[in-house]
Parts: C-alpha cells; structure tokens; sequence
C-alpha cells in the first residue's frame, strides 16, 4: 500500500520548539478537552497524543509570525485528535463523511451498513494521506467553516486550501469509483464488501 506519511523519527528542530511552547498551555488544552466532553475521563491521554501528532507532523502555521502558538490552528489539531480517540473506543462511528450531506436514516440497518462500507473506502483512502492534508480535509468537513474562514484561522490563503481539497477530492472520487452513486441510489448490494477494499 502506497504511503506519503513521513516515517517516525524524522522530527523537524521546529516541531520540537512547538510542542514545547504547546506544553506551556497545558492546562489550556486539558480544558479544552474537558469543555468538548465533561465526562470524558482520560483528558490527559488526549493532550499527550496530541503533543506526539505534533512532534511528528506540526506544520509552520502552528506558530504565529511572532512565533508564538496560533491558537486556532492548535485547537483544530487538538479536536481531531480527540474525535480520533472517541472513535477509537467506538464512541463514533468510523466516519470522515458528514453524516447530514449524506441523509443517513440511522434506524435502517441496510443503509447503516451500506454507509460504514463508503465510509471505510474513504478512511482507507485518506489514510494514505500526509498528515497535513487529512487535517485540512477533517476540518473542512467537521468545522462548517468556508474556505475563507479555514485560511484565517490557519494563517494560509484560502486558494491555497482550496487547491489542497481540490487533490483530495479528486483522490476520493477515484477512491469511491461507483460506490458513492451506489450509495446515493440506494442500491446497496453493488457495494464492495469493506474486505474487498483492504
């Protein structure tokens, strides 16, 4: 399987200055995690994945131009991370589609199944991704925010963005082939099996 991930141990010197500076707000992000779920309760286990995303794949817009934390940019990552962490103690369905652009009847287990196998193709999709890119494309999808709004929150030029969601689109179509009209249809029996897709 074709992978553009940067290989573990590949850590830029700038990457570690921001996970230091991000450390100093600890208490900022635990709270944040702890505003999102009140009865979430390992806060910590969040902000520590957070921190080693970070260390890994941190891009320049995680620092301001007066080299101090951008925020919004950290808040984004931070909230990523914890969906990711939900939804790997199945508190979410395994899901990078928007659950209302697609019209889901949860009660109908038929569609139910016929929905996780889309979302599959795209989670295995999307994982081949650099990190960088799967952020911009969660974002998109989960924030509800325009692309405008995406590059001031980010400090980047929203053509920019747009360009890099363009690509990964493109990718998705490609991924999905006929499924997603499948899908759309309601003819869920023309569905790859999730198995066929691995």
């Amino acid at each position: 399987m074709r992978s553009n991930r940067k290989q573990r141990g590949e850590i830029h010197p700038r990457n570690r200055e921001i996970v230091e500076k991000l450390y100093g707000l600890h208490n900022k992000w635990v709270s944040i995690i702890r505003k999102l779920d009140s009865n979430y309760k390992t806060p910590e286990d969040v902000v520590s994945d957070f921190y080693e995303q970070m260390l890994y794949y941190a891009t320049p817009s995680m620092l301001k131009d007066d080299g101090e934390i951008n925020e919004a940019y950290a808040y984004i990552s931070l909230r990523n991370t914890f969906l990711k962490a939900l939804k790997n103690e199945a508190k979410l369905p395994t899901t990078r589609l928007e659950e209302k652009h697609l019209n889901i009847v949860e009660d109908a287990d038929e569609e139910r199944i016929a929905y996780e196998k889309v979302c599959k193709i795209v989670e295995d999709e999307t994982n081949n991704w650099d990190w960088h890119e799967r952020e911009l494309f969660d974002t998109y999808f989960t924030s509800g925010m325009s692309l405008r709004q995406m590059g001031d929150e980010l400090g980047t030029s929203w053509t920019s963005i747009y360009y890099v969601l363009k690509h990964s689109k493109e990718k998705i179509k490609e991924a999905l082939q006929e499924d997603y009209k499948d899908f759309i249809n309601g003819d869920y029996d023309l569905i790859k099996d999730v198995e066929d897709n691995e």
